[in-house]
């Protein structure tokens, strides 16, 4: 995609890809915490979203039995 550098993380904040560093102390990390789109023409969710649809797959019902 070619935005940061090998340092740097990039994360989806109100839909724009931005590269972050991790390791500053000064300037706080924002970014969309559940996404389900496509990068660079590649299908993408992050780890939240994930969780969430293996949550939202049964009913209350079905995690009771």
């Amino acid at each position: 995609m070619g935005i940061g550098d090998k340092d740097q993380f990039v994360v989806l904040s109100s839909g724009i890809p931005t590269a972050i560093n991790v390791d500053s102390d000064t300037v706080p990390i924002f970014g969309d915490l559940f996404v389900n789109g496509v990068a660079g023409g590649v299908p993408v969710k992050t780890a939240l979203q994930l969780l969430k649809e293996s949550a939202f797959s049964k009913t209350l019902d079905e995690y009771a039995e």
